[in-house]
């Protein structure tokens, strides 16, 4: 299932895309499932990361399709991107929030169709890349490769990205099988470490690559198991 967001003004222009998208999931057989915004207001308040691909208007009245990706891409790096237009020239701000194509207005089905097979199958490529993380302040996607470490801190964890510090109550066990698969490795009882982040390991402490490096302890337990999955990473291997 692919979900996806249409935030365009216009009611014709939102109309023919999601005919667009139902005709294209009926001729590729695939579960697509829209959902049209009036404007960038109504889309962005309240936002939830669920959506895979969002379709945006770059004139909208208001706040604008360029503001509305800015203050998109601070809550949901991961998801895809691509801009409608009527006037080329806006296509370059999609520079400056990661967007991934742009549409120009009129569209036409077979211009919508050739990109949206190639959104889905960057679609398909990103899945295993982001996560979400269920926050008391709503979900946040990140991607897995912008997580530092992740923290226990009694019933819950607490994920050190470079977006910031996001707490989930799961437990660090729960973690563990979700992120061991994807070259993390637990160097204590407390502390899971994305192993593309360690700037060094020196003694019983481990050097994360942070924006400020920090310093998390080996266990005596967890020693032999941590050094062995770094150094099957540092090959080129998968830690596990």
């Amino acid at each position: 299932m692919f979900k996806v967001a249409i935030v365009e003004d216009d009611r014709v222009a939102s109309d023919t895309l999601k005919e667009y998208i139902e005709r294209f999931a009926a001729e590729k057989n695939e579960k697509i499932e829209a959902e049209v915004f009036e404007d960038g207001l109504k889309f962005i308040g309240g936002y939830k990361p669920v959506y895979d691909i969002v379709f945006m208007d770059v004139v909208m009245p208001g706040i604008n399709g360029i503001e509305t990706a800015k203050k998109l891409r601070e809550i949901d790096n991961g998801v895809v991107l691509v801009f409608i237009t009527s006037m080329a020239q806006y296509a370059i701000n999609g520079y400056e929030v990661d967007a991934a194509d742009f549409l120009l207005k009129p569209v036409s089905y077979f211009t919508f169709s050739l990109k949206l097979a190639k959104i889905m199958r960057r679609c398909e490529r990103r899945k295993d890349c982001d996560y979400s993380i269920k926050t008391s302040d709503g979900d946040v996607r990140v991607r897995i490769s912008d997580i530092y470490y992740i923290e226990s801190v009694k019933h819950y964890v607490v994920f050190h990205t470079s977006g910031g510090d996001y707490r989930m109550r799961l437990s660090m066990t729960e973690a563990e099988a979700v992120f061991e698969p994807k070259n993390f490795s637990r160097c204590s009882t407390s502390f899971l470490v994305n192993l593309a982040h360690i700037r060094s390991v020196k003694h019983d402490d481990v050097i994360v690559a942070c924006e400020k490096d920090v310093a998390l302890p080996i266990s005596r337990t967890k020693k032999q198991s941590f050094l062995s999955a770094f150094t099957v990473y540092l090959g080129g291997g998968s830690a596990k």
